[in-house]
């Protein structure tokens, strides 16, 4: 039971600091790209109008 709790002490802070790190990789995105992605592969069943509903939601 010790060597569980030692595991989660040292466990915490590592999930903590790789959350922390990945932060930086989603704010720094390419709108233009994302918005080429999104009509090439999901603009013909979805929408991103507001009461605009193709296929999907």
């Amino acid at each position: 039971m010790k060597r569980l709790t030692t595991m989660k002490l040292w466990l915490a802070p590592l999930l903590l600091s790789a959350t922390f790190t990945a932060v930086p990789v989603y704010a720094a995105g390419d709108a233009q790209h994302g918005a080429d992605v999104f009509s090439e592969e999901c603009g013909e069943c979805h929408s991103v109008r507001e009461g605009t509903n193709k296929k999907g939601p």
